[in-house]
């Protein structure tokens, strides 16, 4: 195996062993690559992973519509939520049909970083509700905010408006009652977007990484006169890693 093909598939197998994913399926292309990659296979046997089964996906593309659907129902029913796919770019977009049009979901796809952009169809974001998140957009607003340049920023995109005392021009001031919440409902301004939910994740983390570090002080008897602990940032990424 070539050596970039090596440290791949010594990345994904740390991927893996990181997050207690024992139990995986792999599909990989018929081409050489696809070939060399399945040595994946034994590598990940050495680290106690087990492999659910390989598929091929030009054998795939290959089956009738009874089989094809015997597929559909193993991926279903198969203990592995976890599927590595490496091939060449007509194989991932296959995927990305099958996947589609058997509606298959809930499941994690490991792949190259180059092959992402074509699965769009099967890749979603996972979320949870944030607790208060509406009710504090509902209410946020440049008043209340004044350091915040962003804010004044949509205000005056979406309002036409500034805060009372940075008016320009001929530019209005801004009414008391502006709020997000009368925003159309397809500007989306109300909830998170799929790229302010892992940003969310991040803070969300540290934070309680940081956290975990005050309730130390607090069980070794720091006040607030008292000098603690100084935190260091490899003991906030250790936390981080012990809460995850």
């Amino acid at each position: 195996m070539a050596s970039k093909d090596g440290f791949l598939v010594r990345g994904m197998i740390q991927l893996l062993m990181h997050f207690g994913w024992t139990w995986v399926g792999l599909f990989v292309s018929e081409d050489m690559k696809g070939e060399q990659f399945q040595d994946l296979e034994a590598e990940i046997v050495k680290e106690s992973i087990c492999v659910a089964f390989v598929e091929k996906v030009s054998e795939i593309r290959r089956l009738h519509e009874v089989s094809t659907l015997m597929l559909r129902d193993r991926i279903r029913d198969s203990l592995a939520n976890v599927y590595i796919l490496y091939g060449d770019a007509e194989s991932i977009k296959f995927i990305s049909y099958f996947t589609e049009t058997y509606l298959i979901s809930g499941k994690v796809w490991i792949m190259e970083e180059n092959w992402h952009n074509l699965l769009h169809d099967i890749y979603s974001h996972w979320e949870k509700a944030i607790p208060g998140f509406r009710h504090f957009v509902k209410g946020v607003n440049p008043s209340r905010y004044p350091e915040d340049f962003y804010l004044r920023k949509i205000w005056l995109q979406i309002f036409n408006c500034l805060i009372v005392g940075t008016q320009c021009g001929e530019i209005e001031n801004c009414p008391p009652n502006a709020s997000l919440e009368s925003v159309p409902v397809s500007m989306g301004m109300m909830n998170l977007s799929d790229s302010s939910y892992p940003v969310y994740n991040a803070v969300y983390t540290v934070a309680q990484a940081l956290h975990e570090m005050l309730l130390i002080n607090t069980e070794m008897g720091s006040t607030g006169n008292a000098e603690g602990p100084t935190l260091l940032p490899w003991q906030v990424h250790l936390l981080q890693r012990q809460d995850l």
